[in-house]
C-alpha cells in the first residue's frame, strides 16, 4: 500500500505485525515529495524486489534519499 498517510498508517501496520496478522507492507510517502521522485523510487523498490512477499511486515519512507 502507499500512502500519504503518516499519522495513522504505520501505527496500524505496526499493530497487525505485533497482532500476528499478515500485512504485505506500507510505503510512506512525505506530501511534499515531488511526483517524479516517488514514481522513480516506486519504479526502483518494484525491479529491484526478487519476491512478491519481500515487503511483508515492513513500513518504507519515501523518498529513499
Amino acid at each position: 500500500m502507499v500512502t500519504h498517510d503518516v499519522a495513522t498508517m504505520p501505527h496500524h501496520a505496526y499493530d497487525r505485525v505485533d497482532g500476528g496478522q499478515p500485512m504485505l507492507g506500507v510505503i510512506e510517502v512525505s506530501p511534499e515529495t515531488e511526483i517524479g521522485v516517488v514514481v522513480d523510487d516506486l519504479s526502483l523498490l518494484a525491479h529491484a524486489s526478487s519476491s512478491d512477499d519481500e515487503w511483508e511486515g515492513l513500513v518504507l519512507y519515501l523518498p529513499l534519499r
